[in-house]
């Protein structure tokens, strides 16, 4: 009996000291954040002010960067140079948020500063987001086009997954030189009634984007995305998430009292659309925000 009461005794203490642990890896709330920016101007103020709004529970500082050395409960990091900075004075035990972060820049730091407990809010928009904005364009819509580079081969197993929850077809070739398509590249073209762009800089830059939507122009091949930004060079649409969804899933992060996971994907979103390019792709466009509720509604659960 005394034996098994020792064993409870000892199975309570772990559970104590891994709640603990638990409780030690997140920021007391109502929290101490430090908005930590580059320097302060109009437009820093106002997403300050936005954020105070929408989490009013917290005390928020906005910090430049010559500003990062006491500790606060919670950090939230605008750019990863900024992150930088801020994990040079705290690089381990600080809960911290990065936004327009980049891919590479945020794996340089996670590895340079591996203690730091840093998450980063994603506004990309994710492959399943975008699939779902496309059979809302085009309930019937046939196989859906996919290039990628060496850049970019981990889309491969993302848009196969994501298509099959949807019930989609889709066609995937790899662009080794995105103004010179090779046999594969062209033959996707041939049997795909969408492009779906997607986040790779190797394709779709300021330098490729003209020959690209000039090809698929063509060819009739609507592409839509990767982002907001190409939908007023030639594609017919995009979700994307801006300013303001930035600042509502930041308040909304800050006001959860869960420890934040490495990468957030932003459930706030719009919808871009270019009504000149559909209309001469014969492509019937609904308003933004009917189109915003279909891709909400349509996303699998």
């Amino acid at each position: 009996m005394q034996l098994m009461g020792m064993e409870r005794f000892q199975v309570l203490l772990k559970i104590v000291w891994v709640w603990g642990l638990l409780l030690t890896s997140l920021p007391v709330w109502p929290a101490d954040v430090g908005l930590a920016v580059a320097s302060i101007g109009d437009r820093e103020r106002k997403f300050h002010e936005h954020l105070s709004k929408l989490a009013p529970k917290h005390k928020i500082s906005l910090l430049d960067k010559t500003q990062l050395d006491t500790a606060r409960d919670a950090w939230v990091v605008i750019t990863d140079a900024v992150l930088t900075e801020l994990a040079t004075h705290h690089p381990e035990h600080q809960q911290v948020l990065v936004l327009f972060s980049e891919d590479t820049s945020f794996g340089n730091v996670k590895l340079r500063f591996p203690q730091l407990n840093v998450s980063r809010l994603q506004n990309v928009p994710s492959i399943e987001r975008q699939l779902t904005l496309i059979r809302a364009l085009k309930p019937q819509v046939g196989p859906v086009g996919v290039y990628y580079s060496q850049h970019s081969e981990f889309v491969v197993e993302e848009a196969q997954a994501a298509a099959k929850k949807l019930g989609l077809n889709i066609m995937l070739a790899k662009l080794n030189d995105p103004l010179n398509w090779d046999r594969p590249a062209l033959r996707v073209l041939k049997q795909a009634d969408v492009i779906l762009g997607v986040n790779d800089e190797f394709i779709y830059n300021a330098t490729n984007i003209r020959s690209i939507l000039m090809r698929l122009y063509r060819a009739s091949r609507p592409l839509v995305g990767p982002d907001k930004a190409f939908v007023k060079a030639g594609a017919v649409a995009s979700t994307y998430s801006g300013m303001g969804e930035t600042i509502q899933a930041t308040a909304d992060l800050l006001n959860n009292k869960i420890k934040w996971i490495d990468v957030v994907y932003n459930p706030y979103f719009d919808v871009s659309i270019n009504r000149q390019v559909a209309r001469s792709l014969q492509i019937s466009i609904e308003g933004e925000d009917s189109l915003k509720k279909k891709v909400g509604g349509g996303l699998p659960k």
